[in-house]
């Protein structure tokens, strides 16, 4: 038998024994995949009540949940990918939405503590 014969089956079997081996474990395996850990909280409902009141953009509510987490208007531009006007911006049109003040009211607002002003 030639050399490279025997090399060519010994490398096909392996390559056989490791096919077999990963469709077994996809096909068998009910393990639950591992979640990935997010250091963002999940994003406001779109049923949350402010939402629906007050006509909150999804991009209003990311805003939100980085001001109630306490991030100023630059981390936020930085997390979002967005220019820092382009946060000011949302910043004025969500306090005109909802009627708040600043950033206080807006986080007891969305904590359900705080009265909000009519919605626009």
């Amino acid at each position: 038998m030639p050399r490279y014969t025997a090399l060519t089956i010994h490398l096909c079997l392996e390559i056989l024994y490791n096919v077999v081996t990963v469709l077994w474990i996809q096909v068998f395996d009910r393990s639950p995949l591992p979640q990935k850990q997010s250091s963002e909280p999940p994003a406001p409902q779109p049923e949350s009540g402010y939402v629906v009141a007050f006509g909150i953009s999804r991009r209003e509510q990311e805003v939100i949940l980085l001001i109630c987490q306490g991030r100023t208007n630059q981390e936020i531009a930085d997390s979002l990918f967005i220019s820092l006007k382009t946060v000011k911006d949302h910043n004025y049109r969500i306090f005109q939405k909802t009627g708040v003040r600043n950033r206080v009211e807006l986080v007891q607002l969305v904590r359900g503590n705080g009265q909000a002003g009519q919605p626009a």
